[in-house]
């Protein structure tokens, strides 16, 4: 990130473009798919997942997993009455597992567990 943002305005815009270009799947068309689906979960980061507190939601830490993982394959919301809410999010293609916690109990859900 801090490369892309060394130099001028042409030289930013040709290393951000040259750095798509290197994750591109597809470089004989014009459309570059990696680019699109990151770009749709930061969009969709910043919506679903503010808080009260933090209105750009793809900086917290759901948003964050969300945008380097996509879509989790299930999550489960638990609850309990007198404990700290707790949101799992589960990969299975990638055997990952994030455990998010809301100690405050409004909705600022912090990365607890990573496996």
């Amino acid at each position: 990130y801090s490369e892309l943002r060394r130099g001028g305005r042409e030289t930013r815009i040709k290393k951000f473009d040259e750095f798509w270009k290197k994750k591109d799947t597809t470089p004989e068309t014009a459309y570059n798919q990696v680019m699109h689906e990151f770009y749709r979960r930061v969009d969709f980061a910043l919506t679903d997942f503010r808080t009260y507190r933090e209105m750009n939601g793809a900086i917290t830490d759901r948003g964050k997993i969300y945008i380097l993982y996509g879509k989790p394959s299930s999550t489960e919301r638990m609850l309990n009455p007198g404990g700290v809410p707790k949101e799992i999010w589960k990969y299975s293609s990638q055997n990952r597992t994030f455990t998010f916690e809301d100690p405050s109990k409004q909705g600022n859900y912090k990365l607890a567990e990573n496996k």
